[in-house]
């Protein structure tokens, strides 16, 4: 179990609850990636962490969310998809009252690494009341983690979800292809090769 303080007051909040309309199938997160559904292998990288509180924003209860509950997340319905990221988050944020900080992944994230998190946990240790957000090319967002205070300013509504919140956001670098989404079929053939180290998937994920 990875110990670290900043953690003692983070609640980690994974999103899964998006339309997956481009994906032409009835859940991406429970497509088979690897030998495991999409979302477990985010599941995987957080495991290992002493989280304060674990939430998980999904559709409904399948297969593929029963990994979660067993592992202590709380879950959290929405099935309303068309209010976007943003609805998810605020649904989650609910859960996490109380608590200093909120990490905030994306369930079709599977490159994500456990040394990125570390990262981004020890930024935020050194810039608290900061949001603290991944970045890589032209992507500025999720893994990101997000003070409990600065999310009572997310915006009512629109498209974005919490992308308002990093115009004075510290950042952790990192490679494009740890966070590659899957968005499309292609992409979660590409992500395929990538585990198979045929091809590396440089996909430009959305900002939460």
């Amino acid at each position: 179990m990875i110990d670290l303080p900043e953690s003692h007051s983070t609640a980690v909040l994974v999103l899964g609850a998006g339309s997956g309309s481009r994906f032409h199938r009835d859940d991406k997160l429970g497509a088979e990636l690897g030998g495991a559904p999409v979302a477990h292998h985010v599941l995987r990288t957080l495991q290992p962490f002493r989280w304060a509180r674990k939430i998980l924003v999904c559709r409904q209860s399948t297969d593929w969310t029963a990994a979660f509950r067993e592992d202590g997340y709380s879950i959290v319905h929405n099935d309303a998809p068309e209010e976007g990221m943003l609805g998810s988050l605020r649904r989650g944020v609910m859960e996490a009252s109380g608590l200093e900080n909120v990490l905030v992944c994306l369930g079709d994230m599977p490159f994500i690494r456990r040394e990125h998190i570390e990262r981004l946990l020890s930024k935020a240790a050194q810039r608290r009341g900061q949001v603290v957000a991944s970045r890589a090319g032209d992507h500025r967002g999720p893994p990101a983690i997000f003070p409990l205070s600065a999310l009572a300013y997310l915006p009512a509504s629109g498209e974005g979800g919490a992308r308002s919140l990093l115009g004075e956001a510290a950042f952790v670098d990192c490679r494009l292809d740890e966070i590659s989404d899957i968005d499309t079929q292609q992409d979660l053939a590409d992500a395929e090769a990538h585990m198979a180290g045929t091809r590396v998937p440089v996909s430009q994920p959305p900002s939460c």
